[in-house]
Formats: structure tokens, C-alpha cells, sequence
């Protein structure tokens, strides 16, 4: 469990420099899975929607990118 925590804090440190929603990013770093075609997340009204679809005007650089790997691959 505090390792998981710590993961937590360490993605909300590039979503704090980014300002944007951990979920955005999360939902941004997903779309570069070449695995991935696709991704269905959970809404319950409009307006997560929205917040949703704001996914597709994040670009992660590389480095981002490789930063977030590096937290989830980590056993």
C-alpha cells in the first residue's frame, strides 16, 4: 500500500507541473500504449465528459512519458 501511495505522489508532482486533472493524464499516457486502440472511461454526467475528452489536447513529451513508466513499473 505505500508504495502505491508513494507512485500516487510521484504522478501528482508532473500533474501539478502540467496543471492539469490526474485523471487527463493518466487518460493522456494510456493513448501512447501502442497496445491500447482504444479507451472507454467511465462517466456518470456531462460534465465528466467533458473533463474527459480535455484528454485530447494534453501532449506528454518523451519524458513524461518514460517518467510515468518508470512509476508503474516499479514492483
Amino acid at each position: 500500500f505505500a508504495r502505491n501511495v508513494e507512485k500516487i505522489d510521484r504522478l501528482r508532482k508532473m500533474v501539478k507541473r502540467k496543471q492539469e486533472e490526474m485523471a487527463q493524464i493518466v487518460l493522456a499516457w494510456l493513448l501512447t500504449r501502442e497496445s491500447i486502440d482504444v479507451i472507454i472511461p467511465g462517466a456518470k454526467n456531462v460534465s465528466q465528459i467533458e473533463n474527459n475528452l480535455k484528454t485530447l489536447n494534453i501532449q506528454l513529451t518523451t519524458e513524461e512519458i518514460n517518467e510515468i513508466d518508470e512509476i508503474f513499473s516499479e514492483v
